[in-house]
């Protein structure tokens, strides 16, 4: 599924160019804010010189109806349901033992992973972890992201794609892909993001974005906010020996940005800050001038990471004993 990420879509044609027969690519006239815009694909393809047979094209409307989902407080995501189902036009139409690989045009796995996955006569999950802002600028509040999902036709051509994407399976965690989301070079590109993706919530007045943006980049923290979760909104910092596959693509390519910079804070500021960030959006205010910092939300945020990072770990050990 691709709405308006123009590079990571270069990224994935270039990486999977020879690993897959065919590329199904559902992309609308449509964005998900209900807009106009081009059918980016199409310049992409022209670029790469892609044979037409490589590439199966699935161009989904939105009807009147559909669009007034935007009304809701979620509607974006609403929209972005529609288009990831599209996908089944096609699925529908293979083989029942045709393998297939689903995921937005942002979740791409490596090589080795979608061999290893080719072996199964189930369906797998592969991982893939969040990578936010730059191509080596890791996100822990993603590092599990697994919902890239691999397995026969048969298995895909009655299921709603949005439910069965979160559904668990064996994951196989062999030399891990990426989830190169929100990929930006400066504020305007974050902007764009914001108001043409389905994450509407980050769609605020441009002064009010700017200054959490510029707060949080000060502090190598998420600028959407990530307190709460894994990981508390900190950034790591993914070093050149440690880029796979798909990074040193993007890197040989020119295609976004790698920042090896480490931050000049402490930890102890990076947190008050990652803080400020999240309640920013909840609360409206900019993050320099939230004065207070909870102590019993800073020590239930300690509490819940902890807990998750106990979860994950015993996730992972069932899951390579094989009992998951």
């Amino acid at each position: 599924m691709f709405n308006d990420e123009i590079e990571i879509l270069e990224l994935r044609l270039r990486y999977l160019m020879n690993s897959v027969d065919f590329f199904v690519i559902a992309e609308s006239e449509f964005n998900f804010s209900g807009q106009l815009k081009p059918i980016y694909s199409t310049s992409i393809i022209e670029k790469l010189q892609i044979p037409e047979e490589k590439i199966i094209r699935v161009k989904y409307k939105f009807t009147p109806q559909e669009l007034e989902l935007l009304s809701l407080s979620r509607g974006k995501y609403e929209l972005e349901k529609i288009a990831r189902n599209s996908l089944l036009q096609v699925i529908r139409n293979l083989e029942e033992e045709d393998h297939v690989m689903v995921s937005d045009v942002d979740e791409i796995p490596t090589r080795e992973q979608l061999s290893d996955a080719l072996k199964s006569t189930e369906v797998t999950s592969l991982l893939t972890p969040l990578h936010y802002g730059k191509m080596n600028w890791l996100s822990p509040d993603g590092h599990d992201w697994n919902t890239v999902k691999v397995g026969y036709a048969k298995f895909f051509k009655n299921v709603d794609l949005n439910i069965f994407k979160y559904e668990r399976f064996k994951i196989i965690r062999r030399s891990p892909g990426g989830h190169y989301s929100d990929q930006f070079r400066t504020l305007e590109e974050v902007l764009i993001k914001a108001k043409n993706s389905s994450h509407s919530e980050f769609n605020q007045e441009k002064d009010f974005q700017r200054s959490i943006f510029e707060y949080a980049q000060a502090y190598r923290v998420n600028h959407f906010g990530r307190f709460f979760r894994r990981g508390m909104g900190l950034i790591k910092n993914i070093k050149p020996g440690s880029l796979n596959d798909i990074q040193l693509l993007a890197l040989e390519n020119g295609i976004f940005e790698f920042d090896y910079s480490k931050s000049d804070q402490p930890i102890l500021k990076r947190l008050i800050a990652s803080y400020r960030v999240s309640k920013s959006w909840s609360t409206g205010i900019p993050p320099a001038e939230i004065s207070h910092v909870s102590v019993v939300e800073t020590v239930t945020a300690l509490l819940e990471w902890a807990h998750s990072y106990m979860m994950t770990k015993r996730r992972k050990i069932l899951d390579r004993l094989g009992l998951l």
